[in-house]
């Protein structure tokens, strides 16, 4: 009992980061077991990319699975003009190549740094947008369930999600707040990562016209937004048209 109420005196942001440190243990823990008990009964299957170059158990390489032979393609090989590749989008490939260069690391343990950051800074995020209509307790309880919640693994995998995650639940509290333009940046970097953060543009709006500010500086702010939060996405959609006409 002392344990835990040490344990809720501490900061929010602690107690988040405590949440956040049992989250990633328990993934790995169950993602291990599986890879170690199930191939030898049922077999690999076809999910292991071709292009991986590790033992499947391997801490870095546990979640790479599936789609994630996309993304190591483009972070190892950059895109083709015509390759299936281009369906993914490039901001977190290019980060993984951006750290693996600068770091040294492999591409492997790359990706996992960038998705577990990701996954540590949803929780703080969450965490602060919640704050906004509930207290301290239901605030902890999101994080928790967001982390048991059965595809929460997809958050350390070599995927773009944890960074997709990160910055849409960025861009739902910084509407909430009225900050129209850093919600717009948030939007304009979720578009670098899929496809469907076009979708973040409803609620930005609604946002918006339910709060009833609209003096000019607020209108000002709303409109520059509008025109930032498709960049991302329409920056991915030039690239590949002049990747295209160079070849």
């Amino acid at each position: 009992m002392a344990l835990i109420s040490h344990l809720w005196t501490m900061p929010w942001h602690v107690q988040v980061s405590l949440i956040v440190v049992g989250a990633v243990a328990y993934i790995f823990s169950i993602g291990w077991l599986g890879a170690v008990l199930i191939p030898p009964l049922a077999g690999w299957g076809n999910g292991i990319p071709v292009i991986l170059n590790a033992n499947p158990i391997d801490l870095p390489a546990l979640f790479v699975r599936w789609d994630s032979g996309y993304y190591l393609t483009i972070a190892e090989q950059g895109y083709t003009s015509d390759g299936a590749e281009r369906a993914f989008f490039p901001l977190y490939p290019f980060a993984v190549y951006g750290v693996h260069k600068v770091s040294g690391l492999s591409i492997l343990l790359s990706g996992l740094l960038i998705s577990l950051i990701c996954f540590w800074g949803v929780s703080l995020i969450l965490y602060k947008w919640i704050r906004l209509d509930y207290e301290h307790p239901q605030a902890l309880l999101a994080v928790c369930l967001m982390y048991v919640f059965p595809v929460a693994f997809y958050g350390v995998a070599f995927y773009a999600e944890s960074i997709l995650l990160f910055t849409t639940i960025g861009s739902l509290y910084f509407a909430r707040r009225g900050r129209f333009v850093r919600s717009s940046l948030m939007i304009a970097v979720a578009g670098l990562t899929r496809p469907t953060a076009f979708l973040l543009g409803v609620p930005y709006v609604l946002e918006f016209f339910q709060q009833r500010h609209f003096e000019r500086n607020d209108w000002a702010r709303f409109l520059a937004g509008m025109l930032i939060a498709p960049s991302g996405m329409l920056s991915y959609v030039i690239y590949l048209g002049q990747l295209r006409n160079e070849n």
